[in-house]
């Protein structure tokens, strides 16, 4: 008996000894949910690594690293147009959910990229992909086409290798037309896109305390050193800092193994050249290989950044020039939507 005692006395001891540390936690709990803002913006947050992500806006993907979470609504504002809803489909990507895989009857056609895809900055009806159906369309009022993208911000080549290897043979497109190349050339963080697939960079515990408790994601910030982007504004990283997220070489298998994807897929490949404002930008050593490689596959090139550097007035395409030299408002868009169907055209698509 004395030695229960003993243990419950000590219980009773530890726990009122431990109850203004409790308190002091749920204080500090809610004085973040009050006072904190997180370092993503409302809309986005850069996403160069997973634990880079907002919860509320994306989920990690074993395979993707992250993506948009399924069957949500996120809100885009756009300087011209205001605020506008973005709906994210079951499978994590912007666009209507796909019912119909083989798209009977319709030319199939899927977008695999990274933001200027998925169209940072441009309401429905009004990023590249949007546009460039609209083209088709308009030149062949008597057939039906159908499209999906592959697109998240911050995806590298290596990225849209993984997606097309997981959604070429699902969705069966009649081209798959691929855009990136900025986020290869950035500054890796941590582990090149090569080997991040192999790292876990979170265990179900942490996930699940950084959904609910916004203590863990204030420390986790502090810990990562990120400060707030602002609503609007998404900070690019610096350059020329350690080496890229994905080398040349390794941009140039990546596209060896999307070619292949096609060929076995019976699905036509087109690729797209990155602007950016920069006059010496390292996505351009990234355009290089890619043109090189195109020719030697006889793959269609649409010549973006040419098209975006020899404008009269380049700064007109970009909706953000002096905080964002990548990407293009809604007009930048529309251009590059007439080069992609331009290049695609003269290829010989849609037959």
């Amino acid at each position: 008996m004395r030695l229960l005692k003993k243990i419950n006395d000590t219980f009773r001891i530890t726990c009122f000894s431990l109850l203004p540390l409790v308190v002091l936690c749920v204080c500090f709990e809610l004085g973040v949910r009050a006072f904190y803002q997180e370092t993503n913006s409302p809309l986005f947050r850069q996403f160069v690594n997973p634990e880079w992500r907002s919860s509320r806006v994306c989920v990690a993907d074993k395979d993707l690293f992250w993506l948009f979470r399924p069957d949500t609504t996120i809100n885009g504002i756009n300087q011209k147009e205001g605020s506008y809803r973005i709906d994210i489909n079951r499978a994590g990507f912007r666009g209507p959910n796909w019912d119909d895989p083989a798209g009977q009857g319709a030319v199939r056609m899927m977008f695999a990229g990274d933001s200027c895809v998925f169209g940072w900055d441009a309401p429905d009806g009004k990023s590249y992909p949007d546009r460039l159906l609209h083209y088709f369309s308009e030149d062949h009022p008597n057939k039906r086409f159908h499209s999906f993208r592959t697109a998240v911000p911050g995806f590298s080549s290596y990225q849209v290798k993984v997606a097309t290897e997981k959604y070429l043979p699902l969705y069966k497109p009649n081209f798959l037309v691929v855009w990136c190349g900025t986020n290869d050339a950035l500054p890796l963080v941590g582990y090149p896109d090569s080997e991040m697939a192999d790292v876990p960079f979170f265990s179900p515990i942490s996930v699940r305390l950084r959904e609910e408790v916004h203590a863990v994601r204030w420390l986790q910030d502090r810990v990562i050193g990120v400060r707030p982007s602002g609503e609007t504004t998404q900070i690019l990283p610096p350059d020329d800092v350690g080496p890229p997220r994905v080398t040349l070489e390794e941009f140039k298998t990546n596209f060896d193994s999307v070619l292949e994807m096609c060929r076995e897929c019976d699905t036509k490949l087109a690729v797209v050249t990155r602007q950016d404002l920069r006059p010496d930008p390292p996505v351009k050593a990234y355009n290089k290989v890619l043109r090189e490689w195109a020719k030697s596959q006889s793959v269609p090139v649409a010549e973006v950044a040419g098209a975006f550097a020899s404008a009269e007035d380049p700064r007109s395409l970009y909706a953000k020039p002096d905080l964002d030299y990548v990407h293009p408002n809604p007009d930048g868009y529309d251009l590059v939507a007439r080069i992609v169907y331009n290049a695609v055209k003269e290829a010989g698509w849609p037959e």
